[in-house]
Formats: structure tokens, sequence, C-alpha cells
């Protein structure tokens, strides 16, 4: 019996582990790889347990997250397991749904194999449905493409974008050799290598089925047989379709979409003609060549399905190529439109942007900063084939850490070529290096567009002609652009700060403030060459060092056109008689006019054009005779002048609070001897005098403003809002006024108020009378309060409900100053009468806000009934004696509502500046229902009531005095003058 029951228990054990081989998956995330349950692919770990077991090649899969391997070098899935010719192993015939998921930042490296790709071989049956692939670096021999080495089975709705590099024969963007089936897929990357036959942006060499697909990007080489789409097509269909690929090759055979056809059939299928620099392409008269417009055209793509569906296409009109819809969006979100852009937020959709030519006439918007943390990248729009023609609008936001190296190729920048149609606008480029042989600049190579807005730092050295720190060449405009870039043009002329080479162009109001060098000729710490014919560069400075064997000069290097309103300080180092100052040589019909540099820093007492001025004189505003100080330019302040728009967020005031104290003063030290401070941020504004570091100059112009007793922190909200919507408690509409100014975000706090007290005592303001402080009448105040109360020293509320304390007055005197009890610094000061609250507002300069004021605030422009919105509960407001030990709690505790103002609801009552009798307080506090929280609800105190429920905010702007009229008509009585017309409904109030 015993041993029956042995056996029956290892016998259910074993079941167990059986079942458990059955239903799990050991090394994946889940899924058994059979019908319905295929392997679930999540994790890096995963997709390596695919490649390590072939047995599982047969099986089911599908993605559940993207994958991101961080530029880890893998194995293709189904390699080639012999080096010699021909697929030796087993290959893929399973299934993978990739659910539209991602596998990004990878590298498979077999530069001496062949069948190189994510997978080697897809056998027959297989099938790859909805995978998207990005940034794919794949090497390989023969039969290399970023999905598929060669490919015998069925690939459906998927995309890739990388790069593919082969030595040997068949290499294709998506797939190297098909033999199979592949619809609505689409590849953007580059395609190239040094040797080797059928290469295709899509495909090298297809033996049968491809349609609704399309390829963009370059295909580039050494070998024969190039297409934008297809190598070769032996056999088999190409059935509407088209590329948009660049075709760089002088190989024997080169098509716009196919390079060679033998026996093939091709059917509604386009090549961009322009792009591809390919007027003729091989596949009869069903290849078409199209300029660049008409392939933004729908009327093009006669007889495709634009209807929307899956298996359908999309276009914007005169914006952009068709796109297949069920491979949308290709970036974080838009259509690429002017109401609707490209919105570019992660790495991967500038990624996107760069690899996806037909995309260059759009409009993006770029969404958040990107850091690309030294990743080496290839300009957006490569050269005058592949222009930008679109609007890219960076929001001030920053790209990062980016490095482009063509040291050999021409147009490197971020932006390669930006064209006459093409602006690029509010972008922050920090820390870019460039290098490129000529028509090299940190955001755009070549620029016949529009660039505004936009600031960069970084390195940027080209070999030869038209070097410059933001642009290399320029044809249009650029406006309001700051570069502190270090130049270095090689052997080269037309080396800048700023711009290279300004041919017919115009520079406004930017500056340069990096070290331009080069050992050539016609280099300027600004611009290299002011040429052409109608050039202008006006209300522009440059402050870096420069270096040249010939013709140099601190602003430019060589002018025939005009300048004005310039100036520039650094130092330079020539050998010739032509390096200048401010201008190296200035030819007819050449000017400079009101432009200054300086003699002693530049080590130049002359110029081809322009003024030389002592240090001293450079930083007196007297000295830029008719300059505009009001516009354009800021007035010296213990240094040069500066760009208006470039330092127009500068204050001493670095937190904003509305004075400068203490607080400031501790957020420069924070900064102190900083170096490399550069706009917009200027080392969090501590660089007051823009002089790239902070030092004793930034101290010395804080020092002219601060206060010692200033509030902390007090932070402002502007508001304009009409009051329309008010009602009154009864749910009446009134018209009362409303508000436009600035309010405080916050109820004032005991740290504040601690504050004031000090100062006030200070200045004679203020005296200590007992367990009270006291007006002393002094002319602070703007009001005669001698003998009035301000403060309750020894305030306390009766305890209970949960308040142990009362609510206790926070602040305390120690018989020389005020002081707050710890942890309470920013509770909300309580115990503060009428007369305190109204004392503290006029001794800055500021007031109370009337009643009408409070209540067009709070009520959202009537749309709230509470200030923290349509209802209150105690997960958003402090009320009803509930929740909170010490009564108040800290001021912002329960976020902020409407117009970005917090505890407008409960926390403290707040005093107006409003009478109905007595004076009104608003909003509840902390021991009220919650009806007395409403934004309607009026009651009134008088002026002296201090208690644990009072406090105060505090508003500036002039106030918008609302009276109420009476119509009357009344002709008096006998002998008596009557009146017709209006009168106030009440007696004028102290506000």
């Amino acid at each position: 019996m015993s041993h029956w029951k042995d056996f029956q228990q290892v016998s259910l054990l074993a079941g167990i582990f059986f079942l458990s081989g059955m239903v799990l998956a050991v090394g994946y995330s889940g899924g058994s790889g059979i019908g319905k349950t295929p392997y679930q692919i999540g994790t890096v770990n995963d997709w390596q347990e695919l490649i390590d077991t072939p047995t599982d090649w047969g099986k089911g899969f599908v993605l559940i997250a993207d994958i991101d391997f961080k530029g880890q070098t893998l194995s293709p899935v189904a390699p080639d397991t012999d080096p010699g010719p021909g697929f030796q192993g087993p290959t893929f015939t399973g299934t993978l749904d990739g659910r539209g998921f991602i596998l990004k930042n990878a590298v498979i490296n077999q530069p001496t194999q062949d069948y190189a790709g994510a997978f080697g071989f897809v056998g027959a049956g297989a099938e790859i449905l909805n995978l998207r692939i990005k940034n794919f670096t794949v090497t390989g021999q023969g039969a290399t493409g970023i999905l598929a080495g060669e490919n015998e089975g069925a690939i459906r709705r998927c995309q890739a974008l990388g790069t593919v590099s082969a030595s040997g024969d068949y290499t294709g963007g998506l797939v190297g050799y098909n033999n199979g089936t592949i619809i609505l897929s689409c590849v953007q990357g580059i395609v190239t290598g040094v040797a080797g036959w059928h290469r295709g942006g899509l495909v090298g060499y297809n033996i049968a089925t491809i349609s609704n697909c399309y390829a963009a990007g370059t295909v580039s080489g050494t070998g024969n047989v190039l297409g934008g789409l297809v190598g070769t097509l032996d056999g088999g269909s190409v059935t509407q379709c088209y590329s948009s690929c660049r075709i760089d090759s002088s190989a024997s055979y080169t098509g716009g979409l196919i390079a060679y056809s033998d026996t093939g059939t091709v059917s509604s299928s386009y090549w961009d003609t322009v792009l591809s620099g390919k007027a003729a392409s091989a596949g009869g008269a069903g290849a078409a060549g199209k300029t660049a417009d008409q392939m933004k055209q729908q009327a093009t793509f006669a007889g495709w399905d634009f209807s929307g569906g899956t298996a359908s296409w999309q276009i914007t009109e005169n914006q952009s190529c068709p796109r297949i819809v069920s491979l949308l969006p290709a970036y974080s979100g838009g259509n690429g439109t002017n109401g609707t852009p490209y919105l570019i937020s992660n790495t991967s959709d500038w990624l996107e942007m760069i690899h996806t030519a037909s995309d260059y006439s759009n409009t993006f918007r770029l969404t958040k900063d990107l850091d690309f943390n030294g990743q080496v990248l290839t300009p957006v729009a490569p050269d005058m084939q592949a222009k930008f023609s679109g609007y890219f609008n960076g929001q001030h936001k920053f790209i990062r850490n980016i490095v482009i190296a063509q040291s050999t190729q021409d147009y490197a920048g971020l932006f390669g070529w930006i064209g006459a149609a093409g602006s690029v606008q509010r972008l922050n480029i920090r820390d870019i290096s460039v290098s490129g042989r000529q028509y090299v600049g940190g955001l755009a190579a070549y620029n016949q567009g529009q660039i505004y807005e936009c600031s960069i730092t970084g390195s940027v050295q080209g070999t030869h002609f038209y070097v410059g720190g933001l642009v290399g060449w320029q044809e249009n405009l650029v406006y309001k652009c700051f570069a502190q870039v270090d130049v270095t043009g090689d052997s080269g002329y037309y080396v800048g700060g700023l711009v290279g080479g300004n041919s017919n162009g115009t520079i406004l109001q930017s500056c340069a403030r990096g070290a331009v060098s080069s050992n050539s000729q016609y280099v300027g710490g600004l611009v290299g060459y002011n040429g052409g014919v109608t050039s202008v560069i006006d209300n522009c400075y440059a402050t870096g060092d420069v270096t040249a064997d010939h013709i140099s000069g601190g602003l430019v290097g060589g002018n025939v056109c005009a300048i004005s309103n310039c100036y520039s300080t650094g130092f330079v180092s020539g050998g010739t008689p032509n390096d200048g100052g401010l201008v190296g040589i200035q030819d007819s019909p050449g000017t400079t006019v009101r432009s200054y540099w300086d003699t002693q820093t530049s080590g130049k007492t002359t110029s081809a054009g322009g003024f030389g001025r002592t240090t001293a004189q450079m930083q007196q505003a007297a000295t830029f005779n008719l300059w505009d100080f009001a516009a354009v330019w800021e007035a010296p302040d213990r240094n040069y002048p500066q760009l208006g728009w470039s330092v127009s967020m500068l204050t001493p005031d670095l937190n904003n609070s509305g004075v400068v104290g203490l607080d400031d003063l501790l957020l420069l030290v924070e900064h102190w001897l900083e170096v490399d401070c550069v706009y917009p941020d200027w080392c969090g504004g501590a660089d007051l005098n823009v002089g790239g570091h902070v030092e004793l100059n930034d101290f010395a112009i804080l020092a002219e403003s601060f206060d010692p007793y200033s509030p902390p922190a007090m932070t402002w909200v502007a508001i304009s809002d009409s009051g329309a919507g008010m009602k009154d408690e009864y749910g009446n509409p009134i018209s009362q006024g409303g508000f436009t100014g600035e309010m405080s975000k916050y109820e004032t706090t005991n740290a504040q108020y601690a504050h004031y007290l000090n100062a006030a005592l200070a200045s004679g303001d203020i005296i200590v009378s007992g367990d009270y402080v006291v007006g002393a009448g002094g002319s602070n105040t703007g009001r005669d309060f001698a003998g009035c109360e301000y403060y309750y020293l020894a305030g306390s509320g009766p305890a209970g409900h949960g308040i142990p304390d009362g609510g206790a007055a926070r602040i305390n005197w120690t018989g020389s100053s005020f002081t707050v009890d710890a942890g309470f610094e920013n509770h909300p000061v309580t115990y503060v009468s009428w007369y305190g609250a109204t004392a503290f507002s006029s001794y800055y300069g500021w007031r109370l806000p009337t009643e009408w004021e409070w209540q067009a605030v709070a009520d959202y422009d009537g749309s709230y009934t509470f200030g923290c919105g349509m209802t209150i509960n105690n997960s958003i407001a402090n009320y009803t004696i509930s929740l909170h030990p010490h009564g108040t709690t800290e001021v912002g505790a329960f976020g902020t509502y409407g117009y970005e103002m917090a505890d407008m609801a409960g926390n403290v009552w707040e005093w107006t500046s409003s009478r109905s009798g007595y004076l009104v307080v608003r909003g509840g506090s902390w021991a009220s229902p919650a009806d007395f929280c409403s934004v309607s609800y009026r009651t009134s105190y008088t002026e002296y009531q201090m208690l644990s429920y009072f406090g105060f905010r505090v508003c500036r702007g002039d106030m918008q005095p609302t009276i109420t009229w009476v119509s009357i008509d009344d002709p008096g009585v006998p002998d008596h003058e009557g009146f017709t017309g209006e009168m106030s409904k009440y007696e004028t109030t102290n506000p």
C-alpha cells in the first residue's frame, strides 16, 4: 500500500513537470510557441533565446514590448553556418508578429559572412509581420539586409530604419535576396558597399513578389547594378511601389527604381528623378520617373488605395510622399502639416527624420530635449539633391551631444542643406562636434532659407572652404542667433565664428563668442567673408579670438557689402597688414558704419572699417552713437553692449520674487566662478553682465539692487480675467469687474511675514508691545497705522477637533528679532490683522486684492464653484478640521488650480481690501465647512481681528475700481431739484 502511495506521488510530480514543460517557456517571457500561445518576446534575453535556440525556429513568436539593445552586437536568427557558397543550416520557418513593437539600437557585424540581418534566412512557409526595426547597423558579405539576408517566406507590414553595408552581392535595405512575398513594408536607410552586384534600397535581388512598398534614403557603392528600390528584378514582380532614394554611384547599371530587369514585371511604380539624380529605370512602362513635386501629389499614384484602411496609403498633398497607413506614425505624432506637425520627442524620431528624405518638405516640432550622448549621426538633408525645405520649430528645446564626422565629405552639419523654402527656428544645440571637408556648419552646412532664434555651442572643423560655427555658407537670413563654437578651418578660405561665407544674405542681431582659426585667409570672429551684392550684417558682435595666415578681422575677414551697428573685442593675430581689429580687408563698394572694435583687447589699432576705442570707452553707451538701446541693444553694464533678446530674462532678482534679497545672493553664490556661461541660461542667470563667467562684476550688479529685508521667494502669476461669469452666493450673475495684474501664487507664509517684521523693525515702522506687534506710523507702510495691532505673538486657538495646539502662532519675538518655529516656515501666516496684512503689502509696494478681484481669479473665468474646481474634497483642499494636526498645511500642498493658484479654497481665510460693513475675507479655512470655501461666499470681520485661521495673499498692478451704478429718473419735489442719471449704489470704499 505504501509503495502504491509513493508511486502516486512520483507520478503526480512527473505529470506536473511534464505539463510545466508543455505550457511554460523557460527562456521566454511566456507562451508555448504553439498555436494560440506563441512564445512572448519582451526583453533582450528573450531575443537572445530565440537566436540561440534553432529548435524553436519553426514555432510562433509575438513581441510584447519594444526591445532596446543599446548598441549590443547580435547574431542573426537562422544564420549561415558554413562560410562556403550557399546557405547552410536551419532556416526560420515559424511566425513572428511584432504587433507594432520595435527592435532598436543593435549591431550585426559579420563582414566575412553571407546572410546578415536580424534574420539570416527566412524560409518557405515563414511569416514575419507588424515588426518595426530602428537604428540597426548591419554589415555582411553577401545576401545582407536589415530584416533578412534572404526571404522565401512572407513579410507583411514591416518597417526598417538603419544602415546596411556589404562587400558581396545581394544587398538591400530590407532584404538582400527575395524569393518570397514582401507586402506593405518599407525601409528608410543607407545601403552601401565597396564592391558586389545587385544592391537596392528595399531589395537587392528579387525573383518573387514585392507589392505596396517603398524605400527612402541613400543607395551607394562601387559595385554594379544599383537601384532605388530593387537592384535586379529577375522574373518577379513589383506593384504599386516607389523609391525616394538618392543614388550615389557610377555603376554600370543604375536606375531610379530598378537597375536591371530581365523577365520581371513592374506596374504603377515610381521614383523621384530629382532626389535620385536618375532619369531612367529598368522595368518598362510600369516604372515612371516623377519630379519631387509630383511625388507629393495623389494624382501621380493613380489606382493606388488611398481609402484610409490598414491596407492603404496616406498622402499629405504637396507636402510628403505616400506613407503606408498600417506603418504610421513614423514619429511620435502628427502628420507633417503646418497644423499638425510631426512631433520629434526622442532620438528615434530624429533618426527617422534623417533617413526619410521624403519628409524633408514637411513641418516638424521638437517637444522634448534630446541627448544623443556622443552618437555619430549623418546630417538631415545631406546635400542639394535632398535639401530641407520644410519648417522645423525647436520650441526653445535642446539637442545635445551630437557628433557629425565626415571629414572627407562636403555639407557637414546638423542640417546639410536648408533650401530656399526651409526654415529652422527656436532650436538650441549644445556640445556638438562637426567635421567635414567644405561647406561645414554647426547647425547648417549650406543655408538658402531662414534660421532664427537659434543657439549653438561646440566645435566645428573644416579642411576646405566655407566653415562657420552656425552656418558654413549662407544666402538668406540668420536672425537672433548665438554661437559659442570653436571654429577651425585647416587650409580653406572663408571661416567665421557664426558664418563662413555670407553671399547676398542678411545677418541680424546675432553674435559669435568662440575662437576662430585658420591656416588660410578671409577669417572673421563673426563672418569670414561678407560678399555678393546685397549682403547685410547689422546689429551683431563677436568676442572670440581670431587667428589666421592672411586677411582676418575681429568681426569680418573680408567685406564688399554692408556692415552697420556692430562691434568686436577678440584678439586678432594674422601676420600680414590685412588683419584688422574689426575688418581685415574692405573692397568697393563695401561700407562699415557705426561699428567699433576694442583696440586694447584686440591688439590692433587699425582696421579696414570701423572705429577703434579703448576698453573703457567700449563699455560706455555714449560711444555707440545712434544705436537703438530701446528695442535692439541693452546698454553696457560692466561689460560691452548686449543684444536685448539674449539678456531680456536676466535680472538681479534671480528667483523672480519681485525683489532682490538674500535668496538671490545665495543663488549667485551657487554659481560662483562658473565658466562657459551661454545663452539662454547664463549659468542660472547669475552671469548678469554676460561676461561668460560668474565673478565680481555680477556680484556688483546684484549688490546695487540688494534689499536685505526682501521677502523670500514671492511667486507671482500674471492673470487677466474680465470677471465674466461671476455669480453671487445665491447663484445670480453679477458684474463687479475682473482682475488684470499679478497675484501671489501662494498665501503669504510665516517666513515671509517674519522677514517683513524684521525689516519694518529696522526701519522704525513697528514696535513690540507685550504680546502684539504694533504699527509705529513709519513712512514705509504707506498708511499711518500708529498704534494698530498687526500680529498676535501669543495666538493659540482652542484645542480639540484633532488640533492639539489650537493652530498656534508660529512667529516668535526673541527680544531683538523675529523667528519662525522650525517646520512652519512655509505654512501661511495666521494671527495677522487686516492692518498687518495691509502694512506688509504697502511696505513692498504691493496691495491686497479687492474681494471681487479675488473672486475673479478664484472662479477661473466663471467656471469654478470652489477655488480648487467644481467640487471640493479633502484630497484637494484643507478644510473641515479633519486631517491636519496643526490646522494649516504648507502653502501649495494640495496643488494648483485654475490660473495655477494654490489654496484659494481652505487653509486660511484671506483678507481683502473690500468692506461690507467690516473688512471682507474670502476662501474659507482649515476650520470651515465646504460651503464657506466656495468662490462666492462672503463674510467680514473687524480690521483688528487676529485668529488662527486668518491670513492673506497679495497682488500688484493697478486696481480696477468697481463701481455699481443705479439708473435713476426722479423729478424731485416742488421747489427742489430732482435727479436724472446714474449714481453709485454704495459709498466709495477705502480701496
